[in-house]
């Protein structure tokens, strides 16, 4: 988060102390938070 901090926080984006407060959540070992998870695959059917 911290390497997005400048690409969150802006005009019609995040405020700066919103990002501010996220990366102190994410020092503190008692709070978690769930997030998607994406996956992605390539492949090909086997020749018969």
């Amino acid at each position: 988060m911290q390497q997005l901090r400048g690409t969150l926080a802006g005009p019609g984006k995040l405020a700066k102390q919103e990002v501010e407060h996220m990366l102190e959540l994410f020092e503190d070992p008692e709070w978690a938070a769930l997030s998607p998870l994406i996956l992605a695959a390539w492949g090909r059917r086997p020749e018969t």
